[in-house]
C-alpha cells in the first residue's frame, strides 16, 4: 500500500488543526484546574485531560470530514479519493483511538467505538478490533468476542475495496474470528472462535458457521 506525500501533508494539517483545538480548549479550562490547589497532581492532570480532549476532537473531526466527503463502498483504484479519504481516516483516527482508549474500559467499548462513527444498539459488547468503524452496524445484543477483527477494508489485486459489515441482533462472533468486508451476521446467528469469514458472505439467522473460510 504506497502512501504518497500529499497523504502525510494531509493528515499533518489535521492532526495540527486538532491538536490546535486541544491546547486552545486546555488552555480554557486553566483556571478551574489551578483552583484545585495540587501541584503534585497538576502534571498528571493535563496529562490526562490532553488525552481525553484530543480524542475526543479527533472523533468530532472525523465525523464531520464523514459528513461532508463521506466513506463510500465501492471498489476504488489506488489513486481514488476514497483511497487517499481512508488513509487519512486511519491515520487520524488511530492517534485519536490511543488516546482515548485508555478512558474507556472493556465494557465501555461499545461507547468508544461509537464515538468514533460506528453504529452500535442496546447491551452490546466488544472485546475486539473495529478497523472501520463508520461502516460497520451492531444491532441490539451483538457480541463480538476478545481479540477478533471487524474490518471493512480490503486490497485485492491492486484494487481496494471498501463494503459495510452488519451484524444483527444477538449475533455472536467468537474470538479471535475474522470478518471481512461485506458481511452480514443473521440474527441469533453465531461464528465460531478463530473462523474467518469471507468477503460478501451472507449468514443467514440461527446458524453456527467456523472453519477457515467459515461455512
Amino acid at each position: 500500500m504506497k502512501t504518497e506525500l500529499k497523504d502525510y501533508i494531509l493528515s499533518t494539517i489535521a492532526i495540527i488543526l486538532i491538536l490546535t483545538i486541544t491546547f486552545s480548549l486546555i488552555y480554557l479550562l486553566r483556571p478551574a484546574i489551578a483552583s484545585l490547589h495540587l501541584p503534585i497532581m497538576s502534571v498528571l492532570i493535563y496529562v490526562l485531560l490532553f488525552l481525553l480532549v484530543y480524542g475526543i476532537a479527533t472523533s468530532f473531526y472525523l465525523k464531520l470530514l464523514n459528513l461532508l466527503i463521506p466513506l463510500k463502498e465501492g471498489s476504488y483504484d489506488m489513486n481514488h479519493l476514497q483511497f487517499i479519504l481512508w488513509k487519512h481516516h486511519s491515520v487520524v483516527g488511530e492517534m485519536g483511538k490511543h488516546a482515548l482508549r485508555g478512558f474507556f474500559p472493556f465494557f465501555l467499548w461499545p461507547v468508544f467505538y461509537t464515538l468514533f462513527g460506528a453504529k452500535i444498539g442496546k447491551n452490546v459488547a466488544i472485546g475486539g478490533v473495529i478497523t472501520d468503524p463508520f461502516l460497520v452496524n451492531i444491532k441490539d445484543f451483538g457480541v463480538i468476542g476478545k481479540d477478533s477483527i471487524v474490518t471493512s477494508h480490503t486490497i485485492v489485486f491492486n484494487k481496494f475495496i471498501m463494503k459495510p459489515i452488519s451484524i444483527e441482533k444477538k449475533a455472536t462472533i467468537g474470538i479471535n474470528a475474522v470478518i471481512m468486508p461485506g458481511v452480514v451476521i443473521g440474527e441469533n446467528s453465531i461464528v465460531a472462535p478463530g473462523a474467518v469469514v469471507l468477503m460478501d458472505t451472507k449468514i443467514p439467522p440461527n446458524e453456527f458457521w467456523g472453519g477457515i473460510p467459515a461455512k
